[in-house]
């Protein structure tokens, strides 16, 4: 997971105020990438995902970002570049 980690948190740095949590969404175990599976070993054994679990997590995360920061982007368009944001967010 650290490597299919470190890839998403790549682009997620391209975006402001956007940070990566590891171990989310109540899935604690190995999530090894795709082209450890055929070497086998404990990582791969024990995995409950199936080997394209990382291209459907890298896509996924990307579009999710890719919506998130356009949100955001209209969202201060629609309020006018020169007013800055308040503490509750609007």
């Amino acid at each position: 997971m650290c490597e299919t980690g470190a890839r998403s948190a790549t682009h997620a740095l391209k975006h402001p105020h956007t940070f990566v949590g590891a171990f989310s969404n109540g899935y604690l175990h190995y999530g090894p990438p795709a082209d450890h599976y055929d070497r086998g070993g404990y990582e791969v054994t024990e995995c409950l995902l199936a080997p394209d679990w990382q291209r459907i997590f890298e896509r996924t995360a990307v579009a999710v970002l890719g919506r998130l920061h356009a949100a955001r982007d209209a969202s201060v368009r629609a309020r006018g570049a020169g007013e800055p944001e308040t503490e509750s967010g609007s």
